[in-house]
């Protein structure tokens, strides 16, 4: 998605892990950005559940197993 197109209430992802990269063990580092992406994702997804209407929850109500 364009940078243009993104509302910009919604949430950034998290700036800092490429300065921790250079200290950091390869391994350890790409553990911090899984972390990082997760906890994103997840912020994300409340948000966009947030803003979901009645009828909008409703519909994906009947397309869960």
């Amino acid at each position: 998605m364009p940078a243009e197109e993104v509302p910009p209430e919604l949430p950034e992802p998290a700036l800092g892990i490429n300065f921790a990269r250079d200290g950091m063990n390869r391994r350890d580092w790409l553990s911090l950005v899984a972390v990082h992406s997760d906890s994103w994702l997840l912020s994300v997804a409340f948000y966009l559940g947030a803003r979901l209407n009645r009828n909008e929850r409703y519909f994906l109500a009947l397309f869960e197993v």
